[in-house]
């Protein structure tokens, strides 16, 4: 076994050399994971149907799930809502909620709940999603992103606030941007 003059004569140099060869392989390394992993995730993001609700009135808190609806799919998520799916000639809207989770099967219910106004709609759409698939798999599949100053025990009738399994995520009301990304982070924490 031969040591070169480099490593003999001057032992650290060899051992620098070596680590910044590991450490630039080690990066190329976490950058090729990181890169596998982002691809990963814009995958599961395209196969994991978001259903969002809310309340549709005022035109306010419609528009304002719209433009998160908007935000959302920018960021790569397939984001959907009741009121931009086609009803079907006499569908009642417990008819066309049911088909919904037939064609469509979304694996996330997002519920987006502002500041002052209610979701008594969503209240009634938690119970069906409770009666379709039981309590404990219904509230793994429900998530509330709410504003920090909306009770909860106003929105919601109290059936659904006694569910304690719901996750709920807290948004600065009046903060665009502090709410999408509330629930960016909501909808990944409900892919794994």
């Amino acid at each position: 076994m031969q040591l070169s003059y480099l490593s003999v004569a001057h032992p650290e140099h060899s051992l620098a050399q070596f680590g910044s060869v590991a450490r630039a392989k080690l990066a190329k390394k976490i950058s090729e994971e990181a890169i596998e992993e982002d691809q990963s995730i814009k995958v599961e993001k395209q196969d994991f149907i978001v259903l969002l609700l809310g309340y549709g009135y005022p035109q306010s808190a419609l528009d304002l799930r719209l433009e998160a609806k908007s935000a959302l799919r920018t960021r790569g998520f397939e984001i959907y809502m009741m009121e931009e799916i086609e009803t079907k000639p006499a569908e009642t809207l417990n008819a066309k909620f049911r088909r919904i989770l037939k064609e469509y099967s979304p694996r996330l219910f997002l519920i987006l709940v502002s500041q002052e106004l209610g979701a008594t709609g969503a209240s009634y759409e938690v119970s069906l999603l409770v009666e379709r698939y039981g309590q404990t798999r219904a509230c793994k599949m429900i998530r509330i992103c709410a504003g920090k100053s909306v009770k909860l025990g106003i929105s919601f009738n109290q059936y659904i606030t006694e569910l304690d399994e719901i996750v709920v995520r807290k948004y600065d009301d009046n903060d665009f941007d502090d709410m999408i990304e509330v629930m960016e982070n909501t909808i990944l924490d409900a892919m794994t």
